[in-house]
């Protein structure tokens, strides 16, 4: 019996152990399931995060690309300022062989507009990032000879003078100007404006008349006395204008000059003296192209300056007195008032003479014509009443003499003579981008380029004119000349540039261009062609 049951318990035993072993299976697959499950979503939410990081970074790629992308066009936009600057066109590069720059490209479109403006169109690419920025710039800009005739403490016109305008491009100006023919005529009127007040003096017998705008400072006003008339605007400004301080080329001085026995010509060039002194009966001649710096100049009574601007401007610099008396003149041989330019910088009391007294800085009387711009910022300037000034004069303040005439150029208004003559910016908007295949293919342009077997161009020698036509100032201060690839210019034996001219191929000049004659553009500006 307890064999029996023994035997059975043995089955038992063994048939519950072999239970357990047909249940273990059931048990493992359970747990292999789940686990199943659980990698299953791990992997899952793996995948989702592997794709929303690569979500994200290709977003924050693509806005990476898109902000380098931007920074290129900006570098086009530069490129092409400077072109400008330097007188050329302002493309650069093109769609089919971009401007290399850091690692993308881009291409400048210029298109010119009126009154000198340039659309300047710079589009730039960076691996995936695409941008086009578009300006408009302004020629040689110069808001100094654009004042025509400034005074910045206030403006005193006296009885009988006559205030007009005209343009040297076109005529000189005529004896008679009508009030229908300066309503007609915007763009030859004259040009008056202060910092503060205008005033006309004027009587029954010898009335005053303006032929154009007067422009007072802000807060001030035109003060008309009878018998006056002012044909154009008389609103205030709505800003004050700051005139620059001038700055004198540092040149060696050669010393004083006197003209005891016989005038004198000064040759084209850059030069430095201290004291000059034009006798009575005698001249002195400055041949332009120049540049000429005094310390001081004196023209007594019956004395001439000859200013031969035939082949180039002539720019006077006068660092601390400038006495011309009346009777004394000052004659442009063209008549161009764009051709010379007189700027003082006189402001201190001298004794000029070495009597021990102390005289005026700045005397400014000559007679008959003046054909020029004369920009004294320290100084209170009076025209005499027996002076037609052709051009335009800036000073601290500014005073007509009964009888005087004024006759504004608006030939200055592009002209460089007081400042660098860098455009200037006047509106700027981001674009669509252009309808070509290296912005649509949206892949990296230069991986495109390189299997199109294009290697994209250096930035600072992608300009679309790479040839100049030019004239400079040496070393020694001599007129040289020089003509082919900018980048053959040899910059260290240039001191200054007169004018330049471009071309996109080596007959500079034969397909029209003019000649860009800034009257103080240094050889830095266009050194960077290099």
């Amino acid at each position: 019996m307890n064999q029996y049951t023994e035997h059975h318990a043995s089955i038992d035993r063994r048939g519950n152990r072999s239970a357990s072993a047909r249940g273990a299976p059931r048990k493992r697959g359970s747990a292999l399931v789940f686990s199943l499950m659980l990698v299953g979503i791990v992997t899952v939410t793996g995948m989702a995060m592997l794709q929303l990081h690569i979500s994200r970074g290709r977003r924050q790629g693509q806005a990476t690309d898109n902000k380098r992308a931007i920074y290129i066009a900006e570098a086009g936009i530069a490129e092409a300022y400077l072109a400008v600057a330097q007188g050329r066109s302002g493309n650069i590069a093109s769609e089919a062989e971009p401007a290399r720059f850091a690692n993308g490209v881009f291409w400048v479109e210029a298109e010119d507009g009126d009154d000198g403006q340039v659309a300047l169109r710079s589009t730039g690419l960076c691996r995936t990032g695409r941008f086009a920025l578009s300006v408009v710039v302004e020629r040689t800009f110069d808001p100094i000879a654009s004042l025509g005739m400034f005074g910045g403490e206030e403006v005193i016109i006296g009885e009988g003078a006559v205030v007009d305008g005209y343009d040297s491009r076109v005529g000189q100006p005529q004896d008679l100007k009508t009030v229908l023919g300066s309503l007609l005529d915007v763009r030859g009127s004259a040009r008056i404006s202060s910092n503060g007040d205008v005033t006309v003096e004027s009587g029954v017998s010898t009335p005053t008349t303006i032929h154009g705008n007067v422009q007072p400072g802000p807060g001030h006003a035109v003060i008309v006395e009878p018998g006056g008339t002012v044909t154009g605007s008389t609103l205030a400004g709505d800003s004050i204008v700051a005139l620059p301080d001038l700055e004198m080329p540092v040149l060696s001085s050669a010393g004083d000059v006197s003209l005891s026995r016989e005038s004198m010509t000064f040759p084209s060039g850059e030069v430095r003296y201290g004291n000059v002194s034009i006798p009575t009966g005698k001249s002195l001649t400055l041949t332009g192209p120049s540049t000429v710096v005094l310390d001081n100049l004196r023209l007594p009574t019956g004395s001439e300056l000859i200013i031969d601007t035939t082949e180039g401007v002539v720019t006077l610099f006068v660092g601390t007195s400038l006495q011309v008396a009346p009777g004394a003149k000052i004659t442009n041989s063209t008549l161009d008032p764009v051709n010379f330019v007189l700027l003082v910088g006189a402001q201190d009391p001298v004794d000029v003479d070495g009597d021990g007294v102390l005289d005026e800085p700045v005397v400014f009387s000559p007679s008959g014509q003046y054909a020029g711009f004369v920009y004294a910022p320290y100084t209170d300037l009076v025209i005499p009443s027996d002076l037609h000034l052709m051009g335009g004069v800036v000073g601290e303040s500014l005073t007509l003499e009964p009888g005087s005439r004024l006759s504004f150029d608006a030939a200055l208004r592009s002209t460089d003579i007081t400042l660098s003559g860098l455009p200037r910016l006047v509106a700027w908007r981001i674009v669509a981008l252009p309808d070509v295949e290296i912005v649509n293919l949206r892949e990296d342009p230069l991986l495109s380029l390189k299997r199109d077997g294009i290697t994209p161009t250096k930035s600072s020698d992608a300009a679309l004119e790479g040839y100049v036509k030019m004239e400079y100032f040496d070393a020694h201060g001599d007129l040289q000349g020089y003509s082919g690839l900018a980048t053959g210019v040899d910059w260290s034996d240039v001191k200054s540039v007169v004018r330049v001219m471009w071309d996109d191929d080596s007959f500079v000049g034969g397909e029209g261009q003019e000649w860009v004659r800034p009257s103080r553009v240094k050889s830095a500006l266009l050194e960077d062609c290099r």
